[in-house]
């Protein structure tokens, strides 16, 4: 397959199931038979990386639910994730015969982002609760429509919208409420490489703006909502710089960026972003009292500012929780069982796109845009 994908090319998945990134075969061992009755019946579109790996894992450990379906074009992954769950699971090739089992009650959907849209108003429509990867969508109409019908909805949609360092990311979060660092002012994220295996390079469909909604939306949508929850508020303005650099292909999507966000109160963030590199991240929160820094490297750390010149007090933050699998879907049954908005709302998701392709108008441009600049 060449590196670029097209929109037509993978819509001709749908109707024999669904595109996810190929992944090596993987077996889950769980004592699946001592476990009590579920009461929420899951189909999972899409047993690739995220879905394989994140999604049926979390959903086989939760006593109050169980995965009955999935669906997925390839017969090997197939294949693979079934054997992880319980005798009696069916296997669909095509989603829309998942949607219409009367055995599904929720829908959790790990498939390439050109599919999300479709995919979750298919579901909505067919009365199932959601769960589906960030993004919302590859361009702002759809992000649009998706949160029209979530609004309308009688099940809950929800995006997953955590990281899976998202335990870390709560803990900065909560911190920063609590006042441990006093006023945010500035924040900073720097990552370079994209896979969660060195070496690994990314699917072809996410090289293609066209599939994708662009590299921000596919791969640091999470980032800016982070930035969103740390400020509790959305930029005032977005300054962004991006291109192709590094990869000489067939890509017509960026491969790095550089964004400055501006939000209330004069606090301002900036994302570095580049696909090639090993992979790395830091997180720098700052205030007016300390400081949260994050890496990939090291656990999260707390610096408390004394008096100018002392050497700051270092602390390490330890997290409740770490996996962010779990997390999401005891939000969700949680949300289920409350009737109350979903903490990964749909909402989240379209602001965290929306910054996305506002930093995309801005390098166009080469200027500031404001946050209720038109997105086409």
């Amino acid at each position: 397959m060449s590196q670029r994908v097209s929109r037509r090319k993978l819509l001709t998945f749908t109707t024999s199931g669904v595109m996810t990134a190929a992944v090596g075969r993987l077996t889950f061992l769980y004592a699946t038979s001592s476990r009590p009755a579920r009461t929420i019946r899951w189909g999972v579109i899409g047993t690739g990386r995220r879905g394989a790996w994140v999604h049926i894992p979390a959903l086989n450990e939760s006593p109050e639910m169980r995965v009955v379906a999935l669906c997925d074009f390839s017969p090997e992954r197939l294949s693979s994730a079934i054997s992880s769950l319980e005798p009696g699971a069916r296997a669909y090739s095509d989603y829309q015969k998942l949607l219409a089992d009367p055995e599904v009650d929720s829908v959790a959907i790990a498939t390439p982002s050109v599919l999300h849209s479709e995919m979750v108003l298919a579901s909505i429509a067919a009365g199932k609760h959601v769960v589906c990867e960030t993004p919302a969508g590859v361009t702002f109409a759809e992000a649009r429509e998706i949160r029209l019908a979530a609004q309308s909805a009688k099940t809950v949609v929800t995006f997953c919208v955590p990281r899976s360092d998202e335990a870390r990311r709560q803990s900065i979060v909560q911190s920063v409420a609590a006042g441990s660092i006093g006023e945010v002012r500035y924040i900073s994220l720097t990552r370079s490489g994209s896979q969660p295996n060195p070496g690994e390079p990314p699917a072809s469909w996410q090289l293609s703006r066209e599939t994708t909604g662009g590299t921000l939306n596919e791969f640091a949508s999470q980032d800016f909502d982070l930035f969103h929850r740390i400020t509790r508020s959305h930029p005032e303005s977005i300054c962004a710089d991006g291109g192709t650099l590094f990869h000489r292909d067939e890509r017509d999507s960026w491969d790095r960026s550089s964004v400055t966000l501006n939000y209330p109160n004069g606090v301002r963030a900036v994302h570095t972003f580049c696909l090639f590199g090993p992979n790395r991240s830091e997180l720098r929160v700052i205030g007016d009292k300390g400081a949260l820094i994050a890496s990939s490297a090291q656990a999260l750390r707390l610096l408390r500012f004394g008096a100018r010149g002392a050497t700051p007090k270092i602390e390490d933050v330890a997290l409740a929780h770490s996996d962010a699998g779990t997390l999401l879907y005891e939000d969700f049954l949680k949300q289920v069982r409350e009737g109350t908005k979903p903490d990964g709302n749909v909402d989240r998701a379209v602001a965290a796109s929306r910054t996305c392709w506002l930093a995309e108008l801005s390098s166009a441009r080469k200027t500031e845009v404001a946050w209720d600049e038109v997105v086409a």
